[in-house]
């Protein structure tokens, strides 16, 4: 509403009492003072004539933003920019590949514009009363350049809504494809997540250990901890890593159902639609003539706006100086350190050698600067040789002894972490042997390395104490007769694990508003208008008028248009049929009694008893196992008396992968594509003396 001068106004009706209280501004502080206190106002004078239009300036050529800086980007002068959060003017034309700096500060090149910070918004002058709206003024000469565009005037009542067409029928949904039949219910593994010593696993329970995978295959199993290699126990059937089988085919997607006919329109509106945007605004027409005067009214209009502050009044006289306060019987700080003085003159006589300084703390952590050697300790070659963690950790030895015990350490509790060798020389004789005792682990073989038994051969073995029962090893210098097992196949993929918690969101404080920048020269005289530039922010508001005595009236809030009804919603389409499932496939199957394998022969292992057998069939009396197609893992532990010639898995008869000259404990892996009627079976090869296979052997496998 327009500010009204205050002889337009009606007079009171109800004299001041004088004890009423006005808000006034005192030494640039805003207080309250009862109206008896203030002055009368004198009476106001009379309006001067409105000075002509001034003529419209040449429209300058404004800055023009250019995103981020970018040293490919050839830059005119007034082009801005931003950099590392700053904003900077180019003040040369052809400006390429030069980079802005990296500070509050311009160069040659770019000048820094500092970001202003925001004024303050000003106070809200109260509403006068409408005044009469003037005779529209004759229009002003045509100008050559465009005028600034003015504002939209308001929007017209929306005009009612036609009526709604009639919904569409609905399309009819296509037929729902018949369902599969349910496959056969299987005997699946049992998830128990990670090997905990104080649980009782079932046949069949399956559970992961230092990064393996292994399946129970006894009931009541609980305290027998599985192998840290990749082999299998009595207790435990280690199960390489599968790989992923393949992605099951898409579904079909089913057909979409007609769209349904278009409902006919609404009947035509007898309202006139929405007024369109006001035309530009004339010129400035001559000042009305002043209205009536309201009825006076007999409730005080709201406050008028604060005055601005007055001028301050001088200083006045320095008070004297107070009386000296208290000794302090707290010393006061420390100065600082002066300068240092110069060097004194050399002395020619040496000083006294000073103290020997105290021994170093043993067992401490430290950090070394240099190389550091260990002196390195030597065992005695004997029928047992134990070395003593508590003595060193680096040894050599020279062995004249054949099956040596390489006993358990001494004070392994105290070692756990420590790493060291023992590097080992054979005498002359040769034919030397090691046999390690139980808390040596070897890694990444079934049974325990040989070391090279010829006179003079040289080796190594390296150790780490892993826990006070535990100490992993490996030798270099193997004996050529002993090879590694093969790797395992990989796994399947576990599920994965569950989405943690989302983090609470940081707060950051909000930074300063910089100080605004300082205004530009004006740009040179235009003869072409240029495009019109970005809107300014909203100038400071002017100060406010005299406050009214009599509130004005409020405008009444235009009606907000009526929303037009939703279109219907087609209809959705069937659910097309969903993919097959896969099938898996797993069994495990052991000997009911021992078996003797005669001497020079090859038989086929009699896995007569299955302890289950999933989505495959397995033949007790054939003693073959014939998986669905896919692909298959295959498993065979063997307990011997002693060690035989070979053991392999056959695949309808032939060799599929074998292993030669195993241990009497055997344990054979291999991965395989079966077609659906390819059937695998366990078989070994005897040297010239007989053997017998114990209780316990286990024949296994799965697929996918």
């Amino acid at each position: 509403m327009p500010d009204l001068k205050i002889s337009l106004l009606p007079a009171a009706t109800v004299p001041l009492a004088g004890d009423e209280l006005v808000p006034i501004v005192q030494n640039g502080v805003t207080v309250r003072a009862p109206a008896g206190q203030i002055a009368a106002q004198g009476p106001v004078g009379a309006t001067g004539p409105s000075g002509a239009p001034g003529a419209s300036g040449v429209a300058g050529e404004g800055l023009r933003p250019r995103g981020a800086w970018d040293n490919t980007t050839v830059y005119a002068v007034g082009d801005y920019i931003t950099y590392l959060s700053r904003t900077f003017v180019s003040l040369i034309a052809g400006n390429s590949g030069n980079q802005p700096p990296n500070a509050d500060v311009g160069d040659s090149n770019w000048m820094w514009v500092p970001s202003g910070a925001a004024g303050q918004v000003g106070a809200t002058g109260p509403s006068g009363t409408r005044g009469a709206t003037g005779a529209t003024g004759p229009s002003g000469a045509a100008s050559t350049v465009p005028g600034p565009t003015g504002p939209v005037g308001p929007t017209g009542a929306d005009g009612p809504t036609g009526l709604s067409g009639g919904e569409g029928a609905t399309g009819p949904v296509g037929a729902t494809g018949a369902t599969g039949p349910s496959g056969p219910i299987g005997q699946g593994l049992t998830p128990r997540g990670e090997w905990d010593a104080g649980t009782t696993y079932a046949d069949g329970d399956y559970i992961t250990f230092n990064g393996r995978t292994f399946v129970s295959l006894i009931d009541s199993n609980t305290g027998n901890e599985p192998p840290d290699a990749d082999v299998g126990s009595s207790e435990w059937m280690w199960v390489p890593s599968g790989a992923a089988g393949q992605v099951g085919a898409t579904g079909a997607t089913g057909a979409t159902g007609p769209s349904g006919a278009t409902g006919p329109s609404g009947a035509a509106s007898t309202v006139p639609g929405a007024t369109g945007a006001t035309g530009p605004s004339g010129g400035v027409g001559a000042t009305g003539p002043t209205g009536a005067s309201g009825t006076p009214s007999s409730v005080a209009g709201p406050s008028g706006a604060t005055g601005p502050s007055g001028v301050a009044g001088p200083s006045g006289p320095t008070g004297a100086t107070g009386p000296s306060g208290t000794p302090s019987s707290v010393a006061g700080p420390t100065g600082a350190t002066g300068p240092t003085g110069p060097s004194g003159a050399a002395s020619t006589v040496a000083g006294p050698t000073g103290a020997t300084g105290p021994s170093g703390v043993a067992d401490t952590a430290r950090e070394w600067t240099t190389n550091q050697r260990r002196r390195g300790t030597t065992l005695t070659s004997g029928t047992t040789i134990t070395p003593d963690l508590a003595v060193d950790q680096d040894w050599t030895l020279l062995l004249a002894h054949t099956g040596a015990t390489l006993a358990n350490p001494s004070n392994m509790a105290s070692g756990v972490g420590m790493k060291g060798s023992i590097s080992g020389t054979n005498s002359t004789a040769g034919g030397y042997s090691l046999v390690y005792g139980s808390y040596w682990k070897p890694i990444g073989w079934a049974t325990a390395p040989s070391i090279p038994s010829a006179a003079n051969a040289l080796w190594r073995i390296d150790y780490h104490v892993v826990s006070a029962t535990r100490i992993d090893f490996s030798v270099s210098g193997v004996a050529a007769e002993d090879v590694p097992l093969p790797p395992g196949a990989t796994g399947a993929t576990g599920p994965a694990g569950a989405t943690g918690a989302t983090g609470p969101t940081g707060v950051g404080a909000t930074g300063a508003t910089g100080v605004a920048g300082a205004t530009g020269p004006s740009g040179a005289a235009s003869t072409v208008a240029g495009p019109t530039g970005a809107t300014g922010p909203a100038g400071a508001t002017g100060p406010s008028g005299a406050a009214s005595i009599i509130p004005g009236p409020t405008g009444a809030t235009g009606p907000a248009g009526a929303t037009g009804p939703s279109g219907a919603s087609g209809p959705v389409g069937a659910t097309g049929p969903s993919g097959s499932g896969g099938s898996a496939s797993a069994f495990r199957a052991t000997n009911s009694a021992t078996q003797s394998i005669g001497a020079s022969t090859s038989v086929k292992i009699a896995f007569d008893t299955s302890s289950f057998s999933v989505g495959g069939s397995y033949d007790t009396t054939n003693r073959r196992w014939t998986p669905p197609a896919g692909v298959v893992l295959l498993n065979a532990m063997l307990q011997l008396n002693q060690t035989i010639t070979s053991a392999e898995f056959r695949k309808n008869g032939s060799t599929l992968v074998g292993i030669n000259a195993p241990a009497a404990a055997v344990n054979l892996n291999a991965v395989d594509s079966a077609n659906g009627t390819d059937y695998y079976e366990v078989w070994v090869t005897n040297g010239a003396t007989a053997r017998t296979l114990s209780l316990g052997s286990t024949f296994s496998g799965m697929g996918d």
